[in-house]
């Protein structure tokens, strides 16, 4: 399958169902920073199960205490033809 940019639609809080169990663990995992515990988190799964729409809504719950964002990397990966490099990342900021 080609890599391709996705779209997410601005009202995507109506699309977002069934993972309540996911965003607590990775909420838990994220209230351990308050504690200098560093984690690394890996969410992977195939295209169109949810991914995106499951890191914007926890981005989306985040206290402002926290800095966050979200890069979305697909136009980046898909103009490299899958050859991405991390000097292209950083190009991409």
């Amino acid at each position: 399958m080609p890599p391709l940019p996705v779209t997410i639609p601005k009202d995507f809080e109506k699309y977002f169902f069934n993972r309540n169990k996911e965003r607590e663990q990775i909420n838990t995992i994220l209230s351990l920073l308050e504690k200098d515990v560093a984690n690394q988190i890996l969410i992977t799964g195939y295209r169109g199960v949810g991914k995106t729409f499951l890191l914007k809504k926890i981005l989306k719950e985040q206290p402002s205490k926290y800095l966050t964002c979200y890069i979305d990397l697909s136009k980046t990966y898909g103009g490299q033809q899958g050859k991405l490099t991390e000097e292209e990342v950083i190009r991409s900021f």
